[in-house]
C-alpha cells in the first residue's frame, strides 16, 4: 500500500489539531487546569488519573511535528505543573494515586506522563527532565 503525500498527512494533523484533540480542553473536566491533580504543586486536586496523560501525549506530539507554538505551550504548560508535583523521594502526580489500589499506587498514569516527558525531552532538551526521571526510578525501584 502506498505511503500518503505528505501533504495528505499535515492536512490530517492541522484537522486534529483544530478539532476534538485540539479542542478538546474546552470541554473535558479532566483537562480543567485549575482543578487537576497533575496541575497542582501539593498533587491535591481532581482528576488525577489517566485522562490527562493521555490526551497530553497525543496532544503534545502534535505541537512538535506541526510546530504549533500555542499547542506547545500549552504542551509545556502541561509539563511544567507536573514536573513541580515530584517529592523528595521521587513520586509525582497526584496523591490520590499512592494508595488507590487497594493501599498501594496506581502506576499506570505515571507510565503515560514518563512518555510524555521522553517525546518533550526529544524535543526541547528540556534539561530538568532526566534528573526527574531519574529520582522517580528510584522512588519506583524502591515499591515492591
Amino acid at each position: 500500500m502506498p505511503m500518503p503525500a505528505k501533504h495528505a498527512v499535515m492536512e490530517q494533523l492541522l484537522l486534529e489539531s483544530k478539532g476534538m484533540t485540539g479542542r478538546l480542553k474546552e470541554i473535558s473536566p479532566w483537562l480543567n487546569y485549575e482543578k487537576s491533580a497533575w496541575a497542582k504543586a501539593d498533587g491535591s486536586g481532581n482528576f488525577g488519573w489517566e485522562e490527562m496523560p493521555y490526551w497530553l501525549k497525543g496532544y503534545g506530539d502534535l505541537g512538535y511535528v506541526l510546530k504549533d507554538a500555542e499547542i506547545i505551550e500549552e504542551t509545556k504548560k502541561w509539563i511544567n505543573a507536573v514536573l513541580k508535583t515530584q517529592r523528595e523521594d521521587g513520586y509525582f502526580g497526584p496523591r490520590s494515586s499512592l494508595t488507590s489500589l487497594k493501599g498501594n499506587p496506581d502506576l499506570w498514569p505515571h507510565m503515560l506522563i514518563n512518555n510524555i516527558l521522553q517525546s518533550w525531552f526529544e524535543y526541547s532538551g528540556d534539561d530538568q527532565v532526566i534528573p526527574f526521571m531519574l529520582r522517580y526510578h528510584k522512588w519506583l525501584q524502591s515499591q515492591p
